[in-house]
């Protein structure tokens, strides 16, 4: 429920010059503008520590990735609901990672 504002208010902002001075998202044409497709193409991990871990390890699995660039903080997400997210990741997601997995990102 905090995802979905987030994610459009992140979006307007990044295609707000685009708009204004060319008619459209030309540098981010790549983005897809909806929660669901984004999610849908790997773009955006959202929901619980779980379904987000499990996306995590299949990222990583199927990329054969050493890192992975992570945002927590986007659109009209607070303080505190990104601290909470950090938390999650780094107690839930992190530290349930495969050893392979975990010992790659330290």
């Amino acid at each position: 429920k905090i995802a979905a504002p987030a994610f459009e208010r992140w979006y307007a902002s990044l295609v707000k010059l685009a708009r204004e001075h060319t008619g459209g998202p030309v540098d981010a044409a790549h983005q897809t503008a909806s929660l669901k497709g984004a999610m849908e193409e790997g773009s955006f991990i959202i929901g619980s520590p779980d379904t987000v871990r499990r996306e995590v390890e299949s990222q990583i699995r199927e990329m054969r990735c050493n890192y992975m660039g992570l945002a927590f903080h986007y659109g009209t997400l607070t303080l505190a609901q990104v601290k909470h997210s950090l938390t999650l990741f780094a107690e839930e997601v992190m530290a349930k990672l495969p050893a392979e997995m975990a010992a790659a990102a330290e």
